[in-house]
């Protein structure tokens, strides 16, 4: 819901509501929202308003648009099997995860339109899977009927690398080093493309050792999100403003 709104659209975000309720009444109303007690921004300084927002948009929900309705969530949708828990987050994690948020933003604590619920939603994080509407990993893990792992094995450090030149972004702790990104973009012969740096179990995805990330040209950067299985690699909604 929170990018949606970055994004400016409203009307997917309406969608989304009036798919979760299915035209019955929002649960937040009398919900103590847990959500925000569980939202990292607190940390920070106060929790994304996500209770308020979504009671502003399920009482000024649009006409009803038929064709989108239930396209984001469905009883059968495998998503709903599946979750990404990263845990507490140290000092320096939180920075991290900081990267991404617009610096000049305006808190909106009581939501009064659309544009407010989108200014507030812009102080989110990006705690949430940025290829939650196209994740490879996960259609395929629902066709072989795989289910979510109770201990899940970490060697990926938490952090983001930022290019602003072509809005490519890499987020470290999702890159499951399938190596798609290093053999479409090892095609690129005259421009810097990502490789693994590192052996065995401490190897990662990088720019090369004598190059920097924000060198990875704009070509190179839209090859490795299209191809990105996780989500590990994308755009940067963000860079407006920064």
């Amino acid at each position: 819901m929170n990018r949606l709104l970055i994004d400016r659209r409203h009307e997917d975000a309406a969608e989304l509501i009036r798919s979760e309720i299915d035209g019955g009444e929002l649960n937040c109303i009398t919900c103590k929202a847990f959500c925000e007690n569980a939202c990292r921004r607190k940390k920070i300084d106060t929790p994304v308003s996500i209770r308020n927002i979504r009671i502003f948009i399920s009482r000024n929900l649009p006409a009803a648009d038929k064709d989108k309705i239930s396209q984001y969530y469905s009883e059968t949708d495998v998503r709903k099997r599946f979750t990404s828990r990263i845990g507490v987050l140290n000092d320096s994690e939180q920075k991290e995860w900081l990267k991404e948020c617009r610096e000049n933003i305006t808190r909106e604590r009581e939501i009064t339109g659309f544009e407010a619920a989108s200014s507030e939603a812009e102080s989110c994080m990006r705690c949430d899977c940025r290829a939650s509407d196209d994740c490879r990993l996960r259609d395929l893990a629902g066709k072989f009927e795989l289910k979510d792992p109770k201990g899940k094995f970490v060697n990926a450090p938490i952090a983001k690398k930022i290019n602003y030149e072509t809005g490519l972004i890499f987020e470290n702790a999702k890159c499951i080093k399938c190596g798609l990104c290093v053999r479409v973009s090892g095609d690129s012969k005259e421009e810097p493309s990502l490789c693994f740096i590192n052996r065995g179990f401490i190897s990662i995805i990088s720019e090369p050792l004598t190059e920097e990330f924000v060198c990875i040209s704009g070509s190179v950067a839209e090859k490795c999100i299209n191809i990105c299985p996780t989500g590990a690699l994308g755009h940067l909604n963000s860079i407006k403003g920064k």
